[in-house]
This record gives C-alpha cells, structure tokens and sequence, in this order.
C-alpha cells in the first residue's frame, strides 16, 4: 500500500512578498551595477561598450536572474491569487524602493514620498481584505 503524501502549499501571498523582495534587491542591483560602471549608455556609438559593461557586471547579472527567478515563481501566485489582487501587490516594491533608495544610495526622500509609499501600501491593505 503507498502512502500518500500531503501537499503543502506555500501560502500565495507569502510567494508574492518574496517575489517583491527579489524585485527590490534586483533593482538595488541594478542601480549598484549602473553605479559602479559610471553608466550605461546603449543609443548611438556606445553601445557596444554599454553591452560589455553589462555582460561584465555581476551585479547586473544576478539582477537579472533574480528578474527571472521572480516571474517564476510569479506564475503559482497568478494561478492561486486573483490578478486583480496579485498585480497590484507589486506596488508595494515602489515602496521598498525609495526605502532601498534612501539608505542604499543616500537618495532624499521628501514628505510627498512618505505619502505616496503611505498610500501605496494602504491601497494594497485593501485589496487584500476585499
């Protein structure tokens, strides 16, 4: 006789959250990479060198996996979280941006962006309790 194993599920919304934060560390990294390789630049006779740098940086690199990582694992939050719902909990990384921004980058943060992230995370914390 086999013994069936229970199916555990990873709660949705908690799949969204590390979803977000894989967002908000890859774009960290990105802005980190873009630093430390004085810009990048892809229109006109730069680009080649714009290319390099970016296939050199492994900050970028790793961006851009935690990119794919996410929507990933995106797919089993959209198969078990109404899209109506699940899109705009990715506001919530324009928050952790200007957090990221802030302390990462020593970016200013005015009291408009305290209301806008306020606002963002509000508007989120009613979808959720619809």
């Amino acid at each position: 006789m086999q013994t069936k194993l229970k199916e555990r599920k990873m709660n949705p919304y908690a799949l969204a959250f590390i979803c977000i934060i894989m967002i908000i560390c890859a774009q960290a990294l990105l802005k980190y990479g873009v630093t430390e390789t004085d810009g990048i630049q892809l229109i006109g006779k730069e680009f080649w060198t714009g290319i390099r740098k970016i296939v050199t940086s492994w900050h970028i690199i790793v961006a851009i996996a935690l990119y794919a990582a996410s929507a990933v694992l995106w797919l089993e939050v959209l198969s078990n979280i109404a899209l109506s719902v699940a899109y705009p909990l990715v506001s919530i990384s324009y928050a952790g941006a200007v957090v990221i921004g802030r302390f990462m980058f020593k970016e200013p943060i005015s009291a408009l962006h305290i209301v806008g992230v306020i606002l963002i995370c509000a508007g989120v914390v009613a979808l959720i309790k619809r």
